[in-house]
């Protein structure tokens, strides 16, 4: 629980069948991990929302690390923060989540991923070490950047993957370790200025601030007519609960990922030709994949078509995403085309979707998995 401005209670004897409670053994050593049970927890529970993973020492259960909280829904955000006031605005960093704590009882530095079991995956000290310049062949307690960090506070990183560059480790939230039971959140903004960081620069990242945006409805814009694969966290500095928003780029690009390429070619090759239904007819197995494509594909139809409004009818965007670009442009030339004829062809979904129909399915499948 919250008791005041940025500082939580914690209860470490929690009997809760929301919380999971796990005793697991590193390097010899025994701790207890406290997280919540994604199955069985609601959006907004924000009671059980702050065992998102939390690490004890065993048997003492003294505190040692604790996540950023269970995120809260953009509706439930807005009713606890009427207004855009001590509100930062970031970028969100997708990857990897890491706990970095010190523990007094070996006076070394640990390290683990943040999962819902008890497992240890024994990678997450090489790929540290190797995202922050360290040598590899060296224990992650001996890893030098380690000296700056102040041992009475435990560490959240994201470990960015960047296929065309080196993975880049991103330091994501801080909490102060005041007692047993008792942790203070630091907001960004003052972490980013602490001078043991000042040396760190290019080793570890912050992510981005965003724009200051004066209302909701202002950032609704921004999000609505933004056509760039984004997802911001919104973080009250005082509290550090936070919502998240996100474009339908970015969407479309997260349920892009849930199927695999070779499935989506075999859809859109089979839908070309009318052949889906039956296919599904023959493999029930497929059902639930083929029925995931036909949504992918649905939402592509949809955003070019919201795109091609915005852009071109009500003039609110001024930018179009490479990789439709041509075909938009594309769509405008039928346009402009019928502007000669008796009836000019209004471009609806159903239009778009007619010109998508007709392309190779493998170029289809490169949009929705090519992003800038």
């Amino acid at each position: 629980m919250i008791t005041n401005n940025m500082v939580y209670y914690i209860s470490t004897n929690v009997v809760n069948n929301n919380i999971n409670k796990y005793i697991t053994e590193y390097d010899g050593i025994s701790y207890c991990i406290l997280n919540y049970d994604e199955n069985m927890l609601c959006r907004d529970d924000v009671v059980n929302g702050i065992y998102r993973s939390i690490i004890l020492s065993f048997p003492e259960k003294k505190l040692l690390a604790f996540a950023p909280i269970k995120t809260l829904s953009i509706d439930k955000f807005k009713e606890k923060n009427k207004k855009l006031t001590d509100i930062a605005i970031h970028e969100y960093i997708d990857g990897r989540l890491m706990q970095v704590f010190y523990d007094e009882r070996i006076l070394k530095w640990q390290i683990r991923s943040i999962t819902n079991n008890n497992e240890i995956p024994s990678t997450d000290e090489l790929l540290f070490i190797e995202a922050t310049a360290g040598n590899i062949n060296n224990p992650f307690d001996e890893l030098a950047i380690l000296e700056y960090f102040p041992k009475n506070y435990c560490y959240t990183f994201c470990l960015k993957t960047q296929y065309s560059l080196q993975s880049s480790m991103y330091l994501i939230s801080i909490y102060e370790i005041i007692d047993n039971n008792i942790i203070k959140y630091i907001p960004q903004y003052e972490y980013e200025k602490w001078s043991s960081f000042s040396n760190l620069n290019g080793i570890i990242c912050f992510p981005t601030n965003e724009n200051i945006y004066e209302s909701y409805g202002e950032l609704n814009e921004d999000i609505q007519y933004n056509y760039n694969k984004k997802k911001l966290v919104l973080t009250n500095t005082e509290t550090g609960y936070e919502t998240t928003v996100s474009t339908n780029e970015y969407k479309l690009f997260k349920q892009s990922q849930t199927v695999d390429n070779l499935l989506i070619y075999k859809y859109l090759c089979l839908q070309r030709i009318n052949k889906e239904n039956d296919y599904v007819m023959k493999f029930s197995s497929m059902k639930n994949t083929f029925y995931l494509v036909k949504q992918l594909y649905d939402w592509l139809i949809r955003t070019v078509h919201c795109m091609y409004i915005d852009y071109f009818i009500e003039k609110k965007a001024n930018y179009i995403p490479t990789k439709y670009k041509n075909d938009i442009q594309n769509i405008h030339n039928m346009y402009i085309y019928s502007l000669n004829k008796k009836e000019p062809m209004l471009i609806t979904k159903h239009i778009i979707k007619e010109y998508y129909d007709k392309k190779d399915p493998y170029e289809i499948m490169n949009i929705l998995n090519y992003y800038e």
